[in-house]
């Protein structure tokens, strides 16, 4: 299990301190990576980011400060590593130097009170050249206004119960991730939810190391406060940068959270509607049924491969703002097809499984 835990400044400290209340409470979290590419997340629409040297608090100048828009800014993030060659190295007061001179050039965080921030530690680095080449400095992340996912599919279900949420940590959905967290900020009291399964398709290990069924990358907390999922899923993004992969292992996570279902669990998927499983030849390994989220949709079809996952399943699947089709009683003739219909879009039997007749932007180009 990793250390997750909140760091509080002490009052008595607070009046000597130069940094203003942003800075009394911060999130510590330990990312256990040889080497953690944060500079993935650079292209990211919702995030900046503001780079230091390795050992030194100066921020590096790659970018024109006065135009780091403050509207929007959701979370701060500091990101650094755990290694240092100094016997007495303080990594507390560089880090505290850091936030003061990235103060200095952003002036208005002295009244921002709503920004979140969290120290991410890189712990598992072990020699200085690795640790020079490791991002260090901070990850500005703005909210995007993502179409809401989770937190409406639960508000209108609030039946299910016993939930295990099987939730993907990469970096493409990060936006959709962020619109989760407000909402498990604001039901922390909520005990729909028994536990989080991450998974961000192999820690970030090379493609080719990828196998079927064994890729990795995944990862749970279980939890009666949410926050400990709010937390996870930023640590569990970040131990899964470098993946470069399109394709995810989204059934290889789907059965390793059937490994806690208890009588009466439901399984809800929330996955990014624009990638697709690489490994739905386990589709039968799954035992209980999937209520899939689609996440991302933004005009284009649903998914067809996720869409199959709740079919083949007898589940269910959703979007933020409707629920588009219950697959329970779905029957699935041998010898002949059957035509199911989603919104507009007209769906027939190929085997097991449906296929599409008249998509246009369907992100799935593969099919059971």
């Amino acid at each position: 299990m990793k250390i997750i835990f909140k760091i509080t400044i002490a009052i008595l400290l607070i009046t000597a301190n130069p940094l203003s209340a942003i800075a009394q409470e911060r999130t510590l979290q330990i990312i256990d990576r040889s080497y953690a590419d944060i500079n993935m997340l650079n292209g990211l629409y919702n995030v900046r980011l503001l780079p230091c040297a390795f050992g030194q608090e100066k921020l590096v100048d790659s970018i024109k400060f006065d135009k780091v828009d403050k509207k929007d800014l959701s979370e701060i993030w500091l990101i650094y590593s755990g290694f240092s060659v100094k016997e007495n190295f303080n990594q507390d007061q560089l880090n505290n130097k850091r936030i003061a001179e990235l103060k200095k050039k952003l002036p208005y965080l002295n009244s921002a009170s709503k920004i979140k921030w969290t120290d991410m530690k890189i712990a598992g680095l072990n020699n200085l050249d690795t640790a020079k080449e490791q991002f260090h400095g901070f990850v500005l992340v703005y909210d995007y206004k993502a179409e809401q996912t989770l937190g409406p599919v639960l508000d209108r279900h609030k039946n299910w119960d016993s939930i295990i949420v099987v939730v993907d940590v990469t970096t493409s959905m990060l936006p959709s991730l962020m619109e989760v967290n407000k909402w498990l900020d604001l039901n922390y009291k909520n005990k729909q939810i028994d536990r989080f399964v991450y998974f961000n398709d192999g820690d970030g290990i090379p493609d080719y190391m990828k196998r079927l069924n064994s890729t990795g990358g995944i990862h749970t907390d279980t939890s009666s406060n949410y926050s400990t999922y709010v937390k996870g899923i930023k640590k569990y993004m970040v131990m899964g940068l470098g993946n470069m992969d399109i394709a995810e292992n989204v059934l290889e996570a789907l059965i390793y959270a059937q490994k806690f279902a208890i009588p009466g669990s439901e399984i809800v998927l929330l996955s990014d509607n624009n990638s697709s499983p690489r490994d739905t030849a386990l589709i039968d390994s799954l035992k209980l049924p999937v209520k899939v989220i689609a996440c991302g949709v933004d005009g284009c079809d649903l998914n067809t491969s996720l869409i199959n996952i709740a079919y083949r399943t007898g589940g269910s699947i959703h979007t933020g703002v409707s629920d588009v089709r219950d697959f329970k009683n779905a029957k699935r003739p041998k010898d002949r097809e059957i035509i199911i219909n989603i919104g507009d879009k007209k769906y027939i039997t190929k085997g097991r499984s449906l296929k599409c007749v008249n998509c246009n932007c369907d992100p799935d180009l593969r099919y059971f």
